[in-house]
């Protein structure tokens, strides 16, 4: 049996949805219905906090209908926990989007629990009481920008049918209070020019301003005076507008949007609201203004979601949010390994028995993996081991702990990428036979051009690495997946209780090298020894006890002239006897120079000579000569000279003095 046969979801006929990253989108192309279809197909809203942040988010709204204001709610956690995601197919399920098949969403979400549906079905009796479901999503944009009200704004009146810039909008309200608005439409298409350009083109557009003329003679006295009517009745506002003015539009946008001119039940979602916040307290105390008026002054039919990676209690500029966010979803690390689970790694029933058994035939191999490690197997990979095969546990732990260190800021949003990793290495093995599991480089492979770009991988190494796999042969690609391992154990922490244990030794690598349970492993650890001495000898790789660590190419370029010279002198011993003689007589010699010595009862001063022949000194009438042997010359009397630290009893020096009679 392979591995495509065990999953209920092929990943080689089935794709992920846009790589793994929802992205919140408030007018969807065919291309982003395509990935709707296929994010609310993967859902699987029934486990962790996914399916409790809806039905509270769900709960709360209905219970705040006919009150006097509606509670936000605030979705927090990490970059890549899928705050977007969960988003994206909240907006989904409360509209419940048709697809042009007749597909729905709740439909394309087999598996949602009750509470869930329960909420689901409350939310449409209160839609056909109310004017009809509408859903407006938006990812706030980062940066400077300061036009709070008009950003918010934008992203209702896309969700409502209008164009999203002020003026246009505003236009195009007043066509429909005139009753106008068909007869415009028409006008413009029928001249075989497309409505939302034109009206993008407002100010200059002759199409617009003639077929408002022909509705309203009394508009303008020519087609040049309507265009400047237009220009000057229906400005672009030069800053941000006011609350007041906010909310009358908005007001109007989601009526003209609801069934028999009503305000429908509108769920209006800002993501990344956090990162638009930044640093600035004046757009913190904007956002709070914008969602308090939304909630208060809509006859509370309007609920709002922000999103952000911190909870509203860990920083300071969102405390003022607390009390109008007060539905608090926050997201954990268990969320993103359920829906990996059931969405990636899902196994088919018939499957179940064939897994286990596999697994429990190979126990042995799967306990040894990074064995004395914080990481290493436990106890309640038991409960897991099956769902999350084949992808081991103590890979799985592996990989968390190497995403944060790959990119220690989260601006790539490691977790996330989670999915993605994953289908593609599971789509890779999807032809291998039953024992097959995904290694550890694979995560190189992977994260290899993100961490180059933002500084976490050098270049040079990336380059050496890329270059062993192109050797070719089975020698290239092992040292190429060794040497990727070796990279990524080098990045965990070493510090305090951040220190997980893994080391780049033989063992460790080659426990993360096994890709499968049911081949001789023995050989590959034996294979793995072989290749990092080998590596090592060849400068790719510097040995530091039992670790190896990556070198770059000054470090391999210096330790190869290192060991060029250490064989050379090896080869030459002269040459090291007289490095060692220099620099022994040259100490010697100093010491000798400092000494003061005075002789006899009259305290004569001598002077010291050095004699460094082989033949006995002849006697000097004025001064005291040291006659210095060393025992690569010979064997002399010693006087208690002792060899310096680091030189054998064959290096004393032997020093014979003679003094004047």
């Amino acid at each position: 049996m392979k591995i495509k046969d065990l999953l209920l979801r092929d990943p080689l006929t089935h794709p992920l949805a846009n790589n793994g990253q929802a992205r919140i989108v408030d007018s969807p192309d065919a291309q982003s219905v395509d990935e709707i279809r296929k994010g609310a197909r993967d859902l699987r809203g029934g486990e962790g906090r996914y399916a409790d942040g809806i039905e509270r988010i769900l709960s709360s709204f209905l219970g705040g209908l006919g009150q006097t204001s509606q509670r936000a709610a605030w979705v927090s956690g990490f970059f890549g926990s899928g705050k977007s995601h969960l988003l994206k197919m909240l907006c989904h399920l409360w509209q419940n989007t048709a697809f042009p098949d007749g597909a729905t969403a709740r439909g394309l979400v087999t598996d949602l629990p009750a509470g869930v549906k329960a909420q689901l079905k409350e939310l449409d009796t209160a839609g056909r009481r109310h004017g009809g479901l509408l859903a407006a999503a938006g990812a706030l944009p980062s940066g400077s920008t300061d036009t709070v009200r008009l950003t918010i704004l934008s992203i209702i009146l896309r969700a409502a049918g209008l164009p999203g810039q002020f003026a246009q909008a505003s236009f195009v309200l007043w066509l429909h209070e005139q009753g106008y608005l068909d007869a415009v439409k028409s006008a413009v298409t029928a001249g075989g020019r497309a409505w939302e350009k034109e009206v993008n083109n407002l100010y200059v557009s002759p199409f617009i301003a003639r077929a408002v003329l022909s509705c309203d003679a009394a508009f303008a006295s020519s087609e040049a005076q309507a265009r400047e009517t237009l220009r000057t009745r229906f400005a672009s506002p030069k800053s941000d507008i006011d609350t007041k003015s906010f909310t009358t539009m908005a007001r109007e946008a989601l009526t003209l949007a609801g069934r028999g001119g009503e305000l429908p039940c509108t769920l209006i979602v800002l993501d990344e609201m956090q990162q638009y916040v930044g640093t600035s307290y004046d757009r913190s105390v904007a956002v709070t203004e914008a969602a308090e008026a939304l909630s208060k002054e809509m006859s509370s039919r309007i609920v709002v979601v922000g999103a952000g990676q911190s909870a509203l209690t860990d920083v300071s500029l969102l405390h003022k949010m607390m009390d109008r966010f007060s539905v608090r979803v926050p997201l954990a690390d268990a969320d993103v390994e359920t829906v990996t689970r059931k969405v990636l790694l899902q196994k088919k029933a018939t499957a179940l028995g064939q897994v286990h058994a596999t697994l429990a035939a190979h126990a042995g191999e799967i306990s040894r993996q990074l064995q004395g490690t914080r990481i290493a197997e436990r106890t309640e990979d038991l409960d897991v081991i099956v769902d999350d095969y084949p992808l081991l546990p103590v890979r799985r732990r592996f990989w968390e702990e190497s995403f944060r260190q790959a990119d220690p800021a989260g601006t790539h949003s490691q977790l996330r990428s989670q999915l993605r990793i994953i289908h593609d290495a599971v789509r890779d093995i999807a032809d291998e036979s039953l024992g097959a599991v995904v290694p550890a480089d694979v995560l190189y492979n992977s994260l290899a051009p993100v961490m180059v770009v933002t500084g976490v991988l050098p270049r040079e190494i990336d380059e050496r690495i890329t270059a062993l796999g192109k050797k070719g042969g089975p020698n290239g690609e092992l040292e190429r997946r060794v040497c990727s391992v070796a990279f990524l154990i080098g990045k965990l922490p070493r510090e305090g209780g951040a220190d997980i244990g893994v080391r780049a030794t033989t063992e460790h690598i080659a426990d993360l090298l096994v890709s499968d349970l049911t081949a001789d492993n023995g050989r590959l650890r034996h294979d793995v020894g072989e290749t990092l001495v080998r590596l090592a000898k060849d400068g790719v790789l510097m040995q530091v006890g039992d670790e190896f660590r990556l070198q770059t190419r000054e470090g391999s370029d210096w330790d190869r002239e290192f060991r060029n010279r250490q064989t050379r002198l090896g080869a030459d011993p002269s040459t090291v006897q007289h490095a060692r003689e220099r620099i022994l007589y040259a100490e010697l010699d100093r010491v000798v120079k400092s000494l003061k010595i005075q002789q006899g009862y009259f305290r004569q001063s001598r002077t010291l000579v050095l004699h460094h022949d082989d033949t006995p000194p002849s006697n000097h009438p004025d001064a005291i000569t040291i006659w210095v042997r060393d025992g690569g010359q010979g064997r002399s009397r010693t006087c208690g000279c002792r060899a310096p630290r680091g030189f054998g009893e064959s290096d004393a020096l032997r020093v014979h003095s003679q003094a004047p009679a």
